[in-house]
């Protein structure tokens, strides 16, 4: 009998040297198109929740006169694109001067005068009878109206408010806040930054101009300012604003990667896509947990759920990029609307005041509204009026979570 032929062990080491590298290569090219195809699903599934925030209608806070039957937030999107290349701030910190009641500066004076067509422009914005949810997008899917813009406006809006007669002052301190309350619903959580910024100054300067003002502007202030602090975005629709944007853009840039990569700096990439395919894939069919949790009014299950979304993110390297400072973020979201509702609640408390001729201890009705919380416990406000000073003062808890800790948003006023 022959003896059987033994296979070469060079063979042997030839054939593994070339299925090896095969099958990597085929299963890499399986892997790339599997992620090419979520790609397409996501991008899509986020625009449709883009098409969907644009078209929330929501509650307007009309104080002068009808509303107009028109969107505010392609009116304001014009205005501001025009204020974005024209109108640039004088230097200098400019809260303090407004807060401490110093002279404006001469800066600030000469852009409100030279931009009066625009405020007035944006003052009407204001006056439509709906608002969308998000700000146009650009191709990467963030807002496109520019923040820089948005800030100025509202800093020319408070000038100008200084300078006009206590009821018109009022008036314009409500546009403010009005204001920043429609740049909330447009930026995901920069807006958050923003909002907790362009409401700072307001509260002194609006109870000055009340103290001058008459009864009648008074009472429609406070009516006006009611219904914005009311239909400011909850913390879940921040996140979902964020999350949104930012699945749009990035799934849009991993669309569009090469099927191979052509340079080795693109191959970490190209590599990590499928993975962050699949978390974009995750998060973009979770975004309806966020309005579930703003139901549930638990700020810290949410801050749970914020935490759980951005370990999930951390998972690729193109996903891990985007996750900056969200807590924070929210906590300043919180601050902001705060800050609104109990400047409402002051104004509300004026107006009964002014009705009734004493001033109440007691929390307004209005504060136990359950849109009307304190944000970060979803606890009534605390609410102080002592009774030698008159000082009246309302407090949130601040992101701690606990009253008196030095980390509390205050609103106080010395109640003529």
């Amino acid at each position: 009998m022959a003896p059987r032929a033994r296979s070469s062990p060079a063979w042997i080491f030839l054939a593994v040297a070339l299925l090896v590298p095969g099958t990597l290569l085929l299963w890499a090219a399986v892997r790339q198109s599997t992620a090419s195809k979520l790609a397409r699903e996501v991008t899509a599934r986020a625009e449709r929740e883009v098409h969907v925030a644009q078209n929330f209608h929501r509650p307007r806070a009309v104080h002068r006169g009808e509303a107009r039957p028109c969107g505010a937030t392609r009116e304001l999107s014009a205005v501001l694109h025009t204020l974005q290349s024209s109108a640039q701030a004088p230097r200098g910190d400019f809260n303090p001067i407004i807060e401490r009641a110093e002279p404006i500066p001469d800066g600030w004076t000469a852009l409100v005068r030279a931009h009066g067509r625009e405020l007035d422009a944006l003052s009407r914005a204001l006056q439509c009878d709906h608002g969308a949810n998000l700000a146009p997008l650009n191709a990467d899917g963030y807002s496109a109206d520019n923040l820089g813009a948005m800030v100025r406006a509202s800093r020319m809006m408070i000038v100008r408010a200084l300078q006009s007669p206590p009821d018109a002052c009022l008036a314009g301190l409500v546009d403010v806040l009005a204001l920043s309350a429609e740049n909330a619903w447009g930026h995901g959580l920069i807006g958050a930054v923003l909002h907790d910024g362009m409401t700072k100054p307001v509260p002194a300067a609006l109870f000055r101009c009340a103290a001058q003002a008459t009864p009648e502007a008074r009472a429609r202030a406070a009516n006006a300012l009611a219904t914005v602090a009311r239909s400011q975005p909850a913390d879940g629709r921040w996140v979902h604003g964020e999350l949104t944007m930012l699945s749009l853009g990035l799934a849009r840039a991993l669309r569009d990667i090469s099927a191979m990569p052509s340079q080795r700096q693109d191959i970490p990439l190209w590599w990590d896509r499928p993975r962050a395919l699949e978390i974009l894939n995750d998060v973009v069919k979770g975004l309806d947990r966020w309005e579930r949790l703003d139901a549930a009014g638990d700020p810290r299950a949410l801050e749970r759920e914020l935490a759980a979304t951005e370990s999930l993110l951390m998972g690729s390297e193109a996903t891990k990029m985007v996750t900056t400072q969200w807590t924070q973020r929210v906590q300043n979201a919180r601050a902001g609307r705060a800050r609104v509702m109990m400047t409402a609640l002051v104004l509300n408390a004026w107006a009964a005041r002014d009705a009734s001729g004493a001033w109440s201890a007691e929390l307004p009705a209005l504060g136990r509204e359950p849109a009307m919380r304190d944000p970060f416990t979803a606890a009534p406000f605390g609410w102080s009026l002592e009774t030698a000073s008159r000082q009246l003062t309302v407090t949130a808890a601040g992101a701690d979570g606990r009253a008196g800790t030095g980390d509390d948003v205050i609103v106080t006023f010395a109640a003529p």
